[in-house]
Parts: C-alpha cells; sequence; structure tokens
C-alpha cells in the first residue's frame, strides 16, 4: 500500500452554555438507528445513522472513513462497512472534535489511523479523551493524502463552526465532506464555546462554493447528499438573515426585539431541525457589530 501525506452580550451566555450541550443533544436517543449508504459513485457513499454524515471511501488499499457519530454506533458503522467493502479500515478523518462526529474514534481509532486538525486533538484531550480517540496525525492548514487513485485534501478555513473544522476535499471525484460547515436546508449551530465565529463561518463556506461546480457532490455535517446549488441557497439564506439581524442591531433593536420579528417566511422549515429560529438569531446577533 503507498500512502502518502504532505504536511504541506445579551443572550451571549445562554448561548455559551448551548454549546456546551452540543454533542450529547443529537445522540440521546436511537436504540434502534440503522446505518444506511447512500452511493455517491462506485467507491465513495455517505454512511446516514445518528449525528453527523459519514463519508465512506474504498478502493484497492482499504476503506477510508471521514468521522465516527457516536461510540454506540460503532459496531453498526462497522457492519455497514463490511457489507460495502471488504477492505480493512485504514484512516480516520474527523471534521471536527464534537462528539456526534468523534465518538466511535474509540474503537474506530485502535486499528485504523485518524487525521484532523491540531485543535481537534487539543480540544478531545482537554476534554479527558485519550488513547485511540485522539488523532495520530494532525495538520494546521493544509494536508494532502494519496489514498490509491484518489488525492484527498484536507483544508482548515479558520474558525467558522469550531476552530477546528476541516473540509474534506476527494479531488479526484469531486466530492466535498464539508462538516458542520454545512447543515443542508437546516440553520447552523456556531459553537462560540469552542472558537466558533459567524463572519468566519460566512466566509469558509464562500470558499468552499468556490470550489464547487454543478457536478460537485456535497456531503454536509447533517442533512440530505447536496449539490453546489444547495450549497448556494444556504449562503443566501446566511447572507440574508445576518444582514436583517446586523442590521437590527445596529439600529438599537435588542435580541428579544428581533427575536419577536423574526427571519422571513420561506426559512420557516429551516429552523424545525436541532437549530430553531431563535437561537439562530440568537448566534447571528451574537456575531453582529
Amino acid at each position: 500500500m503507498s500512502v502518502c501525506m504532505k504536511f504541506c452580550v445579551t443572550g451571549l451566555l445562554v448561548l455559551i452554555v448551548f454549546a456546551h450541550t452540543h454533542a450529547p443533544v443529537f445522540g440521546q436517543r436511537g436504540g434502534d438507528v440503522a446505518i444506511q449508504p447512500k452511493e455517491i459513485n462506485e467507491k465513495i457513499y455517505m454512511l446516514v445513522g445518528q449525528g453527523g454524515n459519514i463519508g465512506f471511501l474504498s478502493n484497492d488499499n482499504g476503506v477510508l472513513l471521514v468521522d465516527t457519530q457516536f461510540q454506540r454506533l460503532a459496531p453498526k458503522i462497522i457492519k455497514a462497512v463490511g457489507e460495502l467493502s471488504q477492505g480493512k479500515i485504514q484512516y480516520v478523518l474527523n471534521t471536527h472534535h464534537h462528539g456526534d462526529h468523534t465518538g466511535g474514534n474509540s474503537v474506530l481509532g485502535i486499528d485504523s489511523i485518524i487525521v484532523a486538525h491540531d485543535n481537534v486533538r487539543k480540544r478531545l484531550n482537554a476534554g479527558g479523551k485519550s488513547g485511540a480517540f485522539l488523532p495520530k496525525v494532525t495538520y494546521s492548514k493544509r494536508l494532502s493524502m494519496h489514498f490509491g487513485d484518489e488525492e484527498i485534501q484536507l483544508l482548515h478555513l479558520g474558525p467558522g463552526h469550531t476552530d477546528s473544522d476541516s473540509v474534506v476535499y476527494f479531488k479526484s471525484s469531486n466530492v466535498i465532506h464539508m462538516g458542520d460547515l454545512f447543515f443542508n436546508k437546516r440553520y447552523p449551530f456556531i459553537d462560540f464555546r469552542s472558537g466558533g465565529s459567524v463572519r468566519g463561518y460566512l466566509s469558509n463556506i464562500k470558499i468552499v462554493a468556490g470550489m464547487t461546480n454543478a457536478k460537485t457532490k456535497i456531503i454536509p455535517g447533517h442533512g440530505e447528499l447536496a449539490t453546489q446549488t444547495d450549497l448556494l441557497s444556504y449562503i443566501k439564506m446566511f447572507e440574508e438573515c445576518f444582514g436583517i439581524v446586523s442590521k437590527a442591531k445596529k439600529n438599537g433593536k435588542s435580541l428579544a426585539e428581533i427575536k419577536r420579528i423574526g427571519l422571513p417566511k420561506k426559512y420557516e422549515n429551516w429552523g424545525k431541525a436541532f437549530i430553531d429560529e431563535e437561537k439562530w438569531i440568537g448566534f447571528l446577533f451574537a456575531g453582529a457589530e
């Protein structure tokens, strides 16, 4: 096997407390969770279960995964992988440190190499994680991997969802896993406690959009498999909502007043998942000048 790596305010306290509870919120129920594969091409799938969507790549070198959901789902993930490939899991890439994306590390990391941004290891370690749970390979800005015939780029674009985010670009296949920099057709969670940034988030998703074309397939952290059109719609929603909240705040309106006014009706369904409209307005208010 040949693998080459080149290390080439009001409401703010509430948001901080909310951020601290992020990972458990996604995984308190679901004993009957099934890991469902969604085919992207003949070697790449999105695995949907509970928590963050998993990326799956299989070729003659074995299997590479992006994210691991929750620890208790690890046996089901291993079973699902075995039904798609006879290859061994060689690498696990973490898009960030939250438990609904890294929980399975403690099982899947025993016999594979975990790769992530520097801050993933730091934050997991600070949270009491050790051993197989922790990334063995970390990077700062950009890392390139060659896994069989697939060139994979990991990019850290700065604080966004957290300060540990990676965008995983399967360059040969024109597939991008965005982790929680993308909640498809849902309002996103911005973890200020973990170095997240509203403006950074918006900047980062615009950069990723510039890497796409009409044929790009995008694996979001949460939500359905997406396209460039979906990502552009997400950016439009973000910009419009941030503009509304920023203008209202600049004009002296309080967080409570802005929540009463609300956001455009056309985005009503976006607030029916993990982050509702009030929480989303709270994030935007905290990130506005």
